[in-house]
């Protein structure tokens, strides 16, 4: 048996072993800024790679605090942008946000909000408290995004033919919307984009590595990325949640690696994503289409292919 400290090196020479395979077959990709091979699979080097040039990104901003306590002003700008990206969006009827004191102390540390999809957007009232470490953090905008993106989804969110792929599609709508809005000058949804790519990132790459027992690489190597402020941060999810490794690797897989592996591979179809459960409307007969047409993600390839220049100029 490995002692520990042999472990972690024949652990660490593994991965550089895998990094140079990686390096030697992949092209490098101008819009996401690095290399990636063709596999449908997101590699743990190209999980390195996305975390970093986004931890470089989030280093690069000037701190910005986001107050979603003011909800209606966010709401009545967000919920057009979907539409504007393709989404079958009805702008009559009102989306209410409230902020609810999770009960649960598993949920009051993990939950940032959720939606029955019925227009009310519940929040986690550590985001209102002052006192909270939640409260007027950037990312905060990203999550009200996302549960807005539930709330296009409609009734899809208790049909069982669109469920596995829910929480991806609203991520990755989330993302649209976000890089719209920084596309045309939005300094709050540039910050909270990179933050939420980085983090997402890290995630992702967090479940790659948890896959390929590569955790002891993982935590040190990514350690030394991101900062020991968000490291903390989210290591403090992974361990809390190691008693239940099943369905940890269930919120990485739907909430990070499976979004971020769709946005990469949609490369080699020109950006365009088929089969997410969004209400895509066809706009030649104004019909909603739900999974058989594309998903355009011209915001968001914009925002990945100009954002060190974007952040330079917003910051």
């Amino acid at each position: 048996m490995l002692t520990g400290a042999l472990l972690k090196a024949s652990t660490g020479l593994a991965y550089l072993a895998y990094k140079t395979t990686e390096t030697t077959h992949a092209d490098y990709d101008p819009v996401l800024k690095g290399h990636y091979d063709t596999d449908p699979e997101i590699s743990l080097y190209e999980g390195e790679q996305l975390t970093s040039r986004f931890s470089k990104l989030r280093e690069s901003l000037e701190p910005l605090g986001v107050d979603v306590t003011d909800s209606e002003h966010w709401v009545s700008e967000m919920l057009p942008m979907f539409g504007f990206n393709g989404l079958k969006v009805n702008l009559r009827r009102d989306v209410s946000v409230v902020a609810s004191e999770f009960k649960d102390p598993v949920n009051y540390n993990a939950v940032y909000g959720y939606t029955y999809c019925r227009g009310e957007v519940t929040l986690n009232e550590r985001m209102f408290n002052p006192e909270s470490a939640w409260n007027g953090k950037v990312e905060n905008l990203q999550v009200l995004a996302h549960e807005l993106a539930h709330e296009v989804q409609g009734t899809m969110c208790q049909d069982i033919r669109y469920t596995e792929r829910l929480e991806e599609s609203a991520q990755i709508a989330s993302w649209e919307v976000l890089a719209s809005m920084a596309n045309e000058g939005s300094r709050p949804a540039l910050h909270a984009l990179v933050v939420s790519l980085e983090k997402n990132a890290y995630r992702a790459s967090l479940y790659r590595a948890m896959r390929d027992r590569q955790l002891p690489y993982f935590l040190k190597r990514f350690r030394k990325i991101v900062g020991e402020e968000n490291f903390s941060a989210w290591e403090r999810m992974r361990r809390a949640n190691m008693s239940d490794v099943g369905g940890l690797h269930d919120i990485l897989r739907r909430y990070s690696y499976d979004p971020l592996k769709t946005i990469i591979e949609s490369r080699k179809t020109g950006w365009e994503v088929i089969g997410l459960s969004l209400p895509i409307v066809e706009h030649a007969g104004g019909r909603v289409i739900v999974g058989r047409i594309a998903f355009k993600l011209d915001d968001l390839k914009y925002f990945l292919e100009h954002a060190e220049g974007l952040t330079e100029a917003l910051n």
